[in-house]
């Protein structure tokens, strides 16, 4: 994949109101602009800002791909197409298959990637532009509320940009985050110490250290081991983030379940942070999982404020299993911002 240029992304780029009215016309001109542009390669998508609910019943999402006959051979894409959507009012990640409509589809019509002879010569090198426009509400069965989401689309080892969309209505106001409560957000804590107490090595660590990556503006980035793991010895990932608080992040100091873990300070915010392992066609969901990551700071925080973290994570203790032999791809998905692919290899022994 290639990074999409200023012309590429325009094309996307539209009124709010026109992703409602696409017709096929339009649709025919755009994948031509598209198909011009022999400099790229790979998948774009556009969203309108603010979707009125008393207007529209669809969420709709301009995806536009430029693939040459060699990539369609490598990774077929109605075998390979995830819908990541994260809440950016609690912070919560969510994964769907992209053509299914919420259903479960039937992938026996469909071929497998890198099955049969592989194209070549002219015929590898020519390319072709697609549109798409999916319905993230029927794909997600997301709530008609007042909300605001951020939408990407991974297609094995093509990740596009992140489009965020506010869901808005008149007669409905905003939805009010609920924080976490501070005796919630202490369990979570004395769940570390305990597995370190007693004498267990943690799932997660949340120091940074040699391995860290390096990060400096807002975003996530991640690093993995880079020699392949032999089945059963497990693997750890680290990762580092600059990120500004969602307002469901933050801990409510004088709020309580009545579920006490004394002894424990009280972090001041908890980050969702969601591992996805992508697979060449698998056709059940991706295997993923959601870390909790909390945060000490010197100062109160409010929604917005840019905060640091970093992790170290044990995938195969999170997943309670060991992976298979394969290559997996590793995502990590906070808010709205979203970093991959990095390459895992496990091999039999």
């Amino acid at each position: 994949m290639t990074p999409p240029t200023e012309k590429v992304m325009k094309l996307v780029q539209l009124k709010d109101q026109d992703f409602f009215n696409l017709d096929r016309d339009a649709n025919d001109v755009v994948s031509h602009q598209l198909l011009m542009m022999k400099d790229f390669e790979g998948i774009v998508l556009g969203a309108p800002r603010k979707v009125d609910l008393g207007r529209h019943a669809q969420l709709p999402v301009l995806w536009l791909m430029r693939a040459t006959q060699l990539r369609n051979w490598q990774v077929v894409l109605k075998r390979n197409a995830t819908v990541v959507i994260t809440d950016l009012l609690h912070g919560t990640t969510a994964l769907y298959y992209a053509f299914g409509g919420g259903k479960r589809y039937d992938f026996r019509s469909i071929r497998a990637s890198q099955s049969k002879a592989p194209p070549t010569g002219r015929h590898a090198e020519s390319a072709g532009a697609t549109p798409h426009m999916l319905d993230i509400r029927k794909i997600t069965n997301l709530p008609w509320q007042p909300g605001r989401y951020a939408i990407s689309i991974i297609s094995y080892d093509w990740l596009t940009n992140t489009v965020v969309v506010e869901l808005e209505a008149e007669s409905k106001k905003p939805q009010t985050p609920s924080r976490m409560p501070a005796d919630q957000a202490r369990t979570l804590v004395a769940k570390l110490h305990k597995a370190s107490s007693d004498g267990k090595k943690p799932p997660q660590n949340f120091e940074a250290n040699s391995l860290t990556p390096t990060i400096c503006k807002p975003g996530i980035s991640l690093s993995v081991p880079e020699k392949p793991i032999s089945y059963g010895k497990g693997f750890q990932i680290q990762g580092a983030g600059k990120v500004a608080l969602y307002p469901g992040a933050i801990v409510e100091k004088g709020l309580s379940t009545g579920k006490e873990a004394t002894g424990i300070q009280t972090p001041d915010a908890v980050i969702r942070c969601r591992i996805v392992l992508i697979e060449l066609d698998r056709t059940t969901e991706p295997r993923n999982f959601e870390v909790l990551i909390p945060i000490h700071a010197k100062d109160s925080l409010t929604p917005g404020a840019l905060t640091a973290f970093s992790f170290t994570l044990d995938v195969e203790a999170h997943l309670k299993y060991s992976l298979p032999a394969a290559d997996y791809l590793v995502y990590a998905v906070v808010a709205e911002h979203i970093t991959g692919p990095r390459k895992v290899s496990i091999i039999s022994e």
